[in-house]
């Protein structure tokens, strides 16, 4: 099982955002949800 856990950890982590890529894009959506719903009421 630790042997599956660390392939899938090999394949992946190159493809995953850093830190702070994740928080910007975190905020980029909120902004634009946040947008939305203004535009709605």
């Amino acid at each position: 099982m630790n042997e599956n856990r660390q392939l899938f950890a090999t394949k992946y982590i190159p493809y995953l955002p850093i830190e702070q890529e994740l928080a910007d894009e975190i905020e980029r959506q909120k902004a634009m949800l946040k947008s939305l719903m203004e535009e709605k009421n």
